[in-house]
């Protein structure tokens, strides 16, 4: 399975937007042709495919989860100690269960954006978007920061 990620780090290592650039040195433009838009378009229609079929499991891993928890609560009412476990057991499985869903969803939604700009906007917006996508959103290697409100308020121009 492909995601949104290992899809965009192959286009940009296809085009030469991955190299490290030396210190004082600057980095290369790309030119994105007609030909590497195409290869995004193939790749990222593979992993929309690869990710709509494990929502579509995870959907249904989901479903049977359920049904077991309240299979078993309705075979163990007797017992509350039995009850309690399996109620908080079913509670964390499907926690996790929603959990990846939701990361599932997320990915869904970047690459359908992904899509529908390959096929709308000309190559080199579309490489601005992927670069965007990946380098800020996508990419563990960047710790993203959040100002406080607060702290941003306070902040005094510089000059």
């Amino acid at each position: 399975m492909t995601n949104a990620k290992e899809t965009f780090q192959r286009f940009l290592k296809r085009i030469g937007q991955l190299e490290d650039v030396r210190l004082g040195g600057r980095p290369a433009t790309a030119r994105v042709t007609e030909e590497d838009n195409q290869y995004l378009k193939g790749c990222i229609q593979s992993a929309r495919d690869s990710t709509k079929w494990m929502l579509g499991v995870m959907i249904g891993m989901l479903i049977v989860v359920f049904c077991i928890g309240v299979f078993f609560v309705i075979q163990a009412v007797s017992s509350i100690g039995a009850l309690v476990a399996i109620s908080a057991g079913m509670l964390v499985t499907l926690l996790a269960i929603i959990e990846r869903l939701r990361r599932l969803w997320v990915e869904q939604a970047i690459l359908n954006l992904t899509w529908a700009s390959v096929r709308e906007w000309p190559p080199e917006n579309v490489l601005a978007l992927v670069e965007l996508l990946y380098w800020h959103s996508l990419s563990p290697s960047r710790k993203r920061t959040k100002l406080s409100a607060k702290s941003s308020q306070g902040a005094k121009p510089l000059g």
